[in-house]
């Protein structure tokens, strides 16, 4: 994805609080501007290619005012997220005045999301529910009487927040994102940033992780099918030399039979079987390696196959790994062996695999590298 140059820009007058908080002029040189953190970019990963910003910070507004954010354009509805795992410090839920959130991250830095959305989809009538401007947890976050978040309310980067809108000033433009990063000073306010440098950033950030994910989600990689084959035969993560050495050779050609033979003849593996019958043998797998005890059908099959030479006790188990089974039992486990592969180089850690397995429960795959890993 890239950052798309705009012919047409109409750009929306601002509320005079978002102006006028704390910040300086925004054509002032801010000479001791402190770095900005990396963020997630604001909108929904998939939603992106579909938004187009360019820079106009410090643009002229009315009453004297400059522009003090980015304005990214594009579909109404769009999902719009947190850019930093923190909490909701202001916000308000008014379909005449405007829906806006502010974010105050865990690095200190503040953010806010301005326009979003005020229509029940596919019209421009003013009425949105409250889940139609926020996401539903947010909107279960409004005490009883109150139209704001409470401000306890945390969130996670990545986490839809909201949906892409015109409200607001914003009523006679196209649904845009009106978004602000602003910095702590030393006395208690803030003073804004130009964002697009930070929007631009996330969005090189974003694009990197993006061209990972299609390796990372493929459960037929050389990597997957590595790590599959060391849970089954050792029960365990394999380790860094051993992914290593054995995804190159399987690049080179060698053949899962002949990485299985190995396996299973070595001392950590084969030693436990060797005076186990057929029967024994097969009841270990569905327990070992599916975790759970075997059909009388499935048994008496796998049994049957070894009895008649069509597989070995090395090859059956390249069945039990490769099988739908277990390759959606593993599905997470698979991908985050994979991304710290890519990513850092080593093999993660159990406890490492269990949270990637947590966040991949409610995120897609980019969500998961962008809290990760960002």
């Amino acid at each position: 994805m890239k950052k798309l140059g705009l012919k047409v820009l109409v750009v929306a007058f601002f509320y005079g609080l978002m102006a006028s908080a704390s910040a300086i002029s925004a054509t002032e040189v801010q000479a001791n501007q402190p770095k900005a953190p990396e963020v997630i970019f604001p909108v929904e990963a998939s939603s992106i290619g579909q938004f187009n910003w360019s820079d106009t910070w410090g643009a002229p507004r009315s009453g004297g005012r400059s522009h003090l954010g980015v304005d990214i354009l594009g579909p109404k509805g769009a999902p719009i997220v947190a850019v930093e795992s923190g909490t909701i410090s202001f916000s308000e839920f008014n379909n005449g005045s405007g829906n806006w959130i502010q974010l105050t991250g865990d690095s200190g830095w503040r953010y806010r999301y301005i326009h979003l959305n005020n229509d029940t989809p596919g019209t421009d009538n003013g009425n949105a529910r409250c889940n139609q401007a926020f996401s539903q947890r947010l909107c279960n976050a409004i005490p009883s009487g109150s139209n704001r978040i409470d401000t306890s309310t945390r969130v996670e980067a990545g986490e839809i927040i909201g949906f892409n809108g015109d409200s607001g000033n914003a009523e006679s433009t196209a649904p845009h994102l009106h978004f602000e990063v602003a910095f702590p000073t030393s006395d208690g306010g803030f003073t804004s940033i130009n964002p697009t440098p930070v929007v631009d950033g996330a969005l090189q950030n974003q694009t990197a992780l993006t061209s990972r994910v299609s390796e990372i989600s493929n459960a037929d990689s050389t990597s997957a099918t590595i790590t599959r084959l060391y849970i089954s035969f050792f029960n365990r993560l394999p380790d860094k030399s051993g992914l290593a050495y054995w995804t190159n050779l399987a690049d080179e050609g060698v053949g899962l039979d002949e990485i299985a033979y190995n396996f299973e003849a070595g001392n950590e593996f084969g030693i436990r079987f060797r005076n186990a019958n057929d029967e024994d043998y097969v009841e270990f797998l569905y327990n070992v390696v599916l975790k759970r005890g075997s059909d009388k059908g499935g048994k008496a099959y796998w049994v049957d196959q070894l009895e008649q030479g069509t597989v070995t006790r090395a090859t059956i188990v390249i069945f039990f790994a490769e099988g739908i089974e277990l390759r959606t039992k593993l599905r997470s486990s698979t991908e985050a062996v994979t991304a710290y592969s890519l990513l850092q180089d080593q093999v993660p850690t159990r406890a490492q695999v269990q949270e990637w397995n947590r966040l991949r429960r409610t995120r897609t795959v980019l969500q998961t590298l962008e809290t990760i890993f960002d």
